[in-house]
């Protein structure tokens, strides 16, 4: 039954001055800003929104498999993918 069109939302997490986590760097590392690719049906916004994730916060991998769950349940998607950039550095 196709009751959803496809719909890939990638959800580009850049996250600032990420290069390597030291291991006695406890702190988690923060959101810079998120891109949201590939929708049809719904907003950017709307999309941020469900995930839960929000930007200039810290993150960590909970967080994510949260947002995708939160993105899946919205029954709107058939695929949600979540990639992290590190910014280019002249």
């Amino acid at each position: 039954m196709h009751r959803f069109l496809p719909i890939v939302a990638a959800l580009c997490l850049i996250l600032a001055s990420q290069s390597e986590l030291a291991a006695q760097d406890a702190s988690p590392p923060s959101v810079d800003s998120i891109a949201v690719q590939g929708n049809h049906r719904l907003t950017p916004a709307q999309i941020i929104g469900s995930s839960g994730i929000i930007v200039h916060q810290p993150i960590n991998y909970r967080d994510i498999q949260r947002a995708i769950t939160s993105l899946f349940g919205t029954g709107q998607f058939d695929d949600v993918l979540v990639e992290q950039q590190n910014p280019e550095i002249d």
